[in-house]
């Protein structure tokens, strides 16, 4: 078994056809995305065709899972679940605009989100003892 969630390593293959699926030419596309770009380019019905293949990598009760939604959100949660395991992800961050939410999304490999996630970290560490006030934020 791979992991708790698959019991085979996602092959390369599948994580190509993700990539096309959300409009990426490769690992290092730095592209943002919304789920309204997705939607423009009908990524759902580009996520149905790939739905089974992406389920011969899955243990049986995590595909029933993760697997039986065709929305967005599920999707990208898929998608991560499978860049994780070559050490990738798909960061998201919220933006304001008209007074509307809506998320921006990006691949990105793990270490350099955890990289930027400690430098950010360390930029409020040394803002918070220069003020002699301590502040501990669970992001």
């Amino acid at each position: 078994m791979y992991n708790q969630l698959f019991k085979i390593k996602p092959s390369d293959e599948i994580i190509n056809k993700i990539l096309i699926c959300l409009s990426l030419e490769n690992l290092d596309d730095n592209t943002e995305f919304t789920i309204e770009k997705l939607e423009l380019n009908n990524v759902i019905s580009k996520y149905k065709l790939i739905d089974e293949e992406i389920k011969r990598f899955y243990i049986p009760c995590k595909a029933k899972l993760y697997l039986s939604k065709y929305e967005y959100k599920n999707m990208i949660t898929v998608f991560r679940q499978i860049l994780k395991t070559i050490h990738y992800t798909i960061n998201g961050r919220e933006k304001y605009s008209n007074k509307k939410k809506f998320l921006i999304y990006k691949l990105c490999k793990i270490e350099d989100k955890n990289n930027e996630e400690s430098s950010i970290l360390t930029e409020n560490s040394v803002l918070n003892t220069i003020n002699n006030k301590y502040i501990v934020n669970f992001n």
